[in-house]
This record gives C-alpha cells, structure tokens and sequence, in this order.
C-alpha cells in the first residue's frame, strides 16, 4: 500500500549498501553492490519477526536523539 511506510536513515553522510525490507511474514534483502541491485526474499516468519524487532528497536533510538 502505497503512502504506508516510513523511512529514517541512520546516516545522512553516505546511503546505505543494502536494505532490508519487512512485510507480512516475508524479508527482502537488497544489496546495491557494483551499481546493480542484487536481492532476497526470504519467507520465514520467525526471521521477518527478528527484524522487525530489531528495526523498531532502532526507529525508537532515533526518534529519541
């Protein structure tokens, strides 16, 4: 759904070289190495959960500072 998400760097020096997507009980993982995307999904609800755990671990961090 578009207009849903949320986005906040860590950085504002340099972009990141991967990122990480969670959704229903899916990850993406995409790497932007070498000038093309590279990615993963993994379908591991265990896994998209560990994420999304530690994302909302650090959306809090940074929403603090």
């Amino acid at each position: 759904m578009r207009g849903l998400d949320e986005r906040r760097w860590i950085t504002t020096k340099r972009g990141a070289p991967a990122y990480i997507i969670i959704y229903a009980k899916k990850m993406a993982i995409i790497s932007l190495s070498q000038g093309r995307p590279h990615s993963v999904v993994i379908e591991d609800a265990g896994l998209a959960e560990t994420q999304k755990l530690i994302f909302d671990s650090l959306w809090n961090k940074l929403a603090s500072e």
